[in-house]
């Protein structure tokens, strides 16, 4: 993933290479693009000993949970450790019994999941391996944890002084933040998370600013910004139509830019 996703709220997951000291796990997953579904498995994740779906022996955890199942339609999704990293991706499960009769998966609530540290150095190319993707300068960190992107929490309408903050700044890192156009704030940038913005009365020109904050880190400059209006909301409207039933006149609305 090169570009930052535009959606709000997205995190990325922590992983770990660990194989040992894990007492329980849970499996998020979607069956078939349905709600998120949380399953549960109080214990220990034990390596299956054998081949499943033909792959190589002791390359599968294989957990069985005690709170929920997981389903067809739910492969790919991760299995978590107790500290919420991903520690395997899901294969499959034990869909028939040992005579080809369908098995009921609320019964049977086992599943296979592919070990994430196995996946780790994989067939030994990087078209086969996370290694190469996940940690490209080989620092040899054995975990990462969960993070969220960076956004800005602050006014959507700004009529008086008020606060805008960056959140989630990636740790290692420093922050600047700017507004465009500076001249109708009394400061118009400045360095940290937190910028206070105080109107200088100057409404002419563009009464949408918006606030750049720039994250310096040990890969390159990242741009967060946010638009918000200033002053009195603006209302935009059509001319008033005459109803042809009733003769009387109505008015719709085109844009009501800084109203809640």
């Amino acid at each position: 993933m090169n570009n930052r996703p535009d959606h709000a709220n997205v995190s990325f997951l922590g992983w770990s290479r660990n194989s040992v000291g894990i007492p329980n796990t849970a499996g998020i997953h979607h069956p078939r693009g349905d709600l998120m579904k949380i399953s549960i498995d109080n214990n220990a994740p034990q390596i299956f000993p054998g081949n499943f779906l033909q792959t190589p022996v002791n390359t599968h955890w294989e957990v069985d949970f005690d709170v929920g199942t997981v389903e067809g339609g739910s492969s790919g999704s991760p299995l978590l450790d107790q500290n919420r990293r991903v520690i395997g991706q899901l294969h499959g499960g034990t869909v028939f019994d040992m005579f080809g009769n369908p098995i009921d998966r609320c019964d049977v609530r086992n599943g296979f999941y592919g070990r994430f540290d196995i996946s780790w150095t994989g067939g030994g190319t990087n078209a086969t391996r996370l290694s190469n993707w996940l940690n490209p300068n080989n620092t040899g960190a054995m975990t990462t944890n969960t993070i969220n992107l960076p956004s800005i929490a602050g006014p959507d309408l700004l009529c008086s002084p008020g606060t805008y903050t960056l959140q989630n700044l990636p740790a290692g890192s420093t922050a600047t933040w700017a507004v465009i156009p500076a001249s109708q704030f009394v400061n118009g940038s400045g360095t940290g998370t937190s910028a206070f913005m105080q109107l200088s009365g100057n409404y002419t020109g563009i009464r949408a600013p918006r606030i750049v904050f720039t994250i310096s880190t040990d890969c390159g400059d990242i741009q967060v910004d946010k638009t918000f209006w200033i002053g009195p909301p603006q209302l935009t409207y059509h001319p008033p139509r005459i109803d042809p039933c009733t003769a009387n006149p109505y008015y719709s609305t085109i844009s009501l830019p800084g109203f809640t």
